[in-house]
């Protein structure tokens, strides 16, 4: 098959649909540099991907462009169900401790694979940095454990990826 560029949207096909209809989606990413094939950005263990070229410019003026295929879109269990995410959270928790000083696991789990940002707001941490960027970079493990290249996050540009492979 070949490659499409995203989204060539037509109103009845959901991004999961495109997705399955083609080999590979392509996402772009905005940096001062060229990426490095399956070169994962420190400190996010991921690369930061939008669906428009634009919104990839206001990262930089060199637009690397990702191929990926397996992407989740929405909760990071849907597909996997509750044990098997359960397990790749507790596996990738091992790298992240700074997450479990402030929540019990339950509360790291809706964060991580919900993105419930209410319980970061509740507890008055959405300005805390460090934790922000290791619960970004914790649901890019998880992702990358369950076997996914992508998994979908809301950022000033709406919806972007967290690409954690690519072709």
């Amino acid at each position: 098959m070949e490659a499409i560029t995203f989204p060539p949207w037509q109103s009845s096909q959901t991004f999961l649909e495109i997705a399955k209809m083609t080999e590979f989606l392509e996402l772009y990413h905005g940096s001062d540099e060229p990426l490095v094939k399956n070169e994962l950005r420190e400190p996010y263990r991921c690369v930061f991907a939008h669906c428009n070229e634009a919104s990839a410019l206001s990262h930089g003026d060199i637009v690397n462009i990702l191929k990926v295929r397996n992407i989740c879109k929405g909760w990071l269990d849907a597909e996997h169900g509750y044990e098997k995410t359960k397990d790749a959270l507790s596996k990738a928790l091992s790298d992240h401790s700074l997450a479990l000083s402030y929540f019990d696991f339950d509360e790291i789990y809706n964060i991580v694979i919900y993105e419930e940002e209410e319980i970061i707001r509740e507890k008055d941490l959405i300005t805390d940095y460090e934790l922000m960027i290791e619960l970004q970079a914790l649901r890019a493990d998880v992702a990358k454990l369950l076997g996914f290249d992508a998994v979908d996050c809301r950022d000033e540009h709406g919806t972007s990826y967290q690409v954690v492979k690519w072709f």
